[in-house]
């Protein structure tokens, strides 16, 4: 079937075989550090001396070894149950009970609390009879673009809007340019102790 698909290049789609053997090939670069054990205890002789795995990885590259290791690899041995029985997982720069990835996608948390969700906003601001609530977001560009990034503002009822450049990602920068732009001023401490 392997075969069949290699001579006939048109095919596409998803076919069990080919995946089972890209699966077993990853699996299988994943477990350099049990199938070879001159490479294996290269790396734990290094992890004990205070190596970090990036360090480790890029030494045996520099080196150029016939066989190399990344840097993944490296932690997920140690957290595996061969590297818990030689207590590995001590001698790593960043040690925690279990480790992702870096490449890991990480699952989306609250960015806000639930009491500032935008489904419980005063009733009075959904209908718009009042001047002064503005409504804002933040327009974020892709990280070739650098760290700028805009903002808008929309009051709502009369839907003015005010849109301007920030030349940072960071909150202070933000609000620092929010109270420029609405010429709000920045609360003193004399005015903070009196609150």
């Amino acid at each position: 079937m392997l075969s069949q698909i290699q001579e006939l290049p048109q095919l596409n789609g998803y076919y069990g075989m080919t995946a089972h053997k890209s699966a077993a090939e990853r699996r299988a670069r994943r477990r350099k550090l049990v199938r070879i054990p001159e490479l294996r205890e290269a790396v734990i002789d290094r992890l004990q001396e205070g190596w970090s795995p990036e360090q480790i990885a890029g030494r045996l590259k520099f080196e150029g070894h016939a066989t190399t290791v990344s840097h993944e690899t490296i932690y997920a041995y140690a957290y595996s149950p061969d590297g818990e029985s030689q207590a590995l997982a001590r001698y790593l720069p960043d040690r925690c009970k279990k480790r992702k990835p870096s490449y890991a996608r990480t699952p989306p948390g609250m960015t806000f609390p639930p009491e500032r969700s935008i489904h419980n906003r005063p009733e009075h601001i959904k209908t718009r009879e009042t001047f002064g609530a503005w409504q804002g977001d933040l327009m974020i560009f892709r990280r070739e673009h650098g760290k700028t990034n805009v903002t808008s503002l929309v009051e709502r009822k009369t839907r003015y809007a005010v849109l301007f450049r920030n030349n940072d990602r960071s909150s202070n920068h933000f609000m620092t340019r929010l109270m420029n732009i609405m010429d709000i001023p920045a609360p003193d401490s004399t005015s903070v102790n009196h609150l």
